[in-house]
């Protein structure tokens, strides 16, 4: 028999069932069915369950079931005498693939629908559903049943298509006086076929707070079987934009993820009603960069791009929660970093005023300068990691300019390490700084200061203050140690060298006040009181 002809059967077969299982389908009074089907939601859910409205199969090739006025009660206590009140549910279903056992619904859709969550204090919950017990079942000591039928496999159910429409979710939780309201005015989620990317397109509100998405994802068989799958999706707030493109290789386990990244915050206004007033202050920013992860614990960000306050800052982070310890990298780079331009973004321009030079205060406790309180030794053993950090000019507050930074600090088993290599000044400087916590609660501290050709009258030009000071080459070296088991132990068992030496230079006392600011002014009087009352230092 040729191929065509055995074709030409099995379609007519095919045809003949789907026209049988159509007419049994139109042949179905489904409201003759209403008091079996409340009597089992009600055993399924031990709650009172009401349907006020129609019911009706709508027949075609992918028949639909829909019902209308749903009501599940809440328990008596409940202060929404129902738990959820469901306007129209409608479920569509292929039907070639139901007679093979295969249930995909194309379409379900739930319009016009309230739900109600409380959870009382003592952790009883109106989503505590209890099914009522089986009156045939056999219990006690006495009985023994039957050794189970080996059950059949469960039918295989995908959905390829959501509706949902004027649907609303409350929640009032005592336990943790959390209270939450959303509303999803129009959710749509559909694919031609399973083998399609599922389009999405989302309108809700959060707490007050409008959010909309769209976008695809899948192809739905991926989704449903954690398969690679594809992201392309866009979600909106007022002021926020953020967008995802890439693949997920597990979807369910977010894992195996590879994503382009992109943030654009404007403002923040609306979110900061809805969580936190105080997001209010944070400064407008754009930010992407490459996601992905690495194994099963580790997740890594690369070719990120920061724009914040007129900068735009390069960088790279990895962090992995997997092994011994949690291990981090950041690496950053910018051809310049103003860093008083960083500080008013980030605290919404209001600059704090600059306090008046007073003496320092002694801890609480004792009358003592430095405390005494354990340094957190633990707090530097618990991870490792490092990070650099690079830029071509610095400028610090006052204006004081530092060119071709370098920075780096690492943290492995407890040693600390900071390094800094810069120009400044006309010369070059570098600090070196380690606290090692590796041992017990007793820390080694050692500090590292050395700069050589330094010109304060080339610092005082950078500042634009070219009259505070002229000439003074300086070089200058610093060593420190100590060990102690607070910062109290560290600063009283400090021993070392400081060497400084300073050719001639001239300084205008009033401006290097102005310039230095009454905290480090305070420290040079102490060293030499007419700073307070001479015109100029030569």
């Amino acid at each position: 028999m040729k191929l065509g002809r055995v074709a030409k059967i099995v379609a007519g077969v095919v045809v003949v069932g789907a026209v049988a299982a159509y007419g049994i389908l139109a042949s179905i009074d489904i409201e003759s069915y209403r008091g079996t089907i409340i009597q089992a939601a009600e055993d399924a859910t031990g709650r009172k369950v009401a349907i006020k409205g129609p019911m009706k199969l709508k027949i075609s090739f992918s028949p639909a079931v829909v019902v209308e006025g749903v009501e599940i009660s809440n328990p008596t206590w409940a202060k929404s005498p129902q738990l959820a009140q469901i306007g129209r549910a409608e479920a569509e279903i292929a039907l070639i693939p139901a007679l093979s056992g295969d249930y995909q619904i194309s379409r379900l859709v739930i319009h016009d629908t309230t739900v109600n969550l409380e959870r009382r204090k003592d952790g009883s919950a109106t989503w505590d559903l209890a099914p009522k017990a089986d009156p045939t079942a056999m219990t006690g000591p006495a009985m023994t049943a039957k050794p189970a039928e080996p059950s059949a496999p469960a039918p295989k159910i995908a959905i390829r298509g959501i509706d949902i429409k004027n649907t609303k979710l409350n929640l009032a939780d005592a336990m943790t006086g959390q209270t939450l309201a959303v509303e999803v005015k129009t959710l749509t989620a559909e694919a031609k076929n399973f083998s399609d990317p599922l389009k999405i397109d989302l309108d809700m509100v959060y707490n007050g707070l409008p959010i909309g998405a769209k976008g695809s994802l899948g192809p739905v068989d991926a989704l449903l079987s954690n398969a690679p799958a594809s992201v392309n999706l866009a979600v909106t707030v007022p002021g926020v934009d953020a967008s995802a493109q890439g693949k997920v290789g597990r979807p369910q386990d977010a894992k195996e993820i590879a994503l382009k990244i992109a943030v654009d915050a404007k403002s923040y206004d609306r979110l900061a009603e809805t969580f936190a007033a105080d997001l209010k202050t944070l400064p407008p920013l754009a930010i992407k960069g490459d996601l992905a992860t690495r194994g099963e614990t580790g997740y890594r960000f690369e070719n990120g791009e920061l724009k914040l306050a007129g900068h735009t800052i390069f960088f790279n982070a990895t962090a992995d929660t997997g092994g011994k310890k949690p291990t981090f990298a950041f690496d950053a780079g910018a051809d310049f970093i103003d860093l008083p331009k960083l500080m008013d973004a980030a605290t919404g321009g209001k600059t704090a005023e600059q306090p008046a030079a007073k003496p320092a205060q002694p801890a609480k406790g004792d009358g003592r300068v430095f405390p005494n309180d354990p340094l957190p030794l633990e707090a530097l053993r618990a991870a490792n990691g490092e990070v650099k950090v690079g830029t071509g000019l610095l400028t610090l507050p006052g204006n004081v300019k530092m060119h071709d930074v370098q920075l780096r600090a690492t943290l492995k088993d407890g040693l600390f390490a900071f390094n800094e290599t810069f120009g400044f000044g006309g010369g070059e400087a570098k600090t070196e700084i380690t606290l090692d916590g590796r041992n017990g609660d007793v820390a080694g501290l050692n500090v590292l200061l050395d700069t050589e050709g330094v010109n304060l009258g080339t610092i005082a030009a950078e500042m634009n203050m070219t009259q505070m000071a002229s000439g003074g080459p300086t070089d200058t070296e610093v060593k420190l140690a100590s060990r102690g088991r607070s910062v109290r132990e560290l600063m009283a068992a400090m021993t070392g060298n400081v060497r400084f030496d300073a050719g001639r230079a001239e300084i205008d006392n009033a401006q290097l006040r102005q310039a230095i600011g009454p905290w480090a002014m305070s420290g040079l009087t102490m060293v030499d009181s007419g700073f307070t009352t001479r015109q100029k230092t030569v």
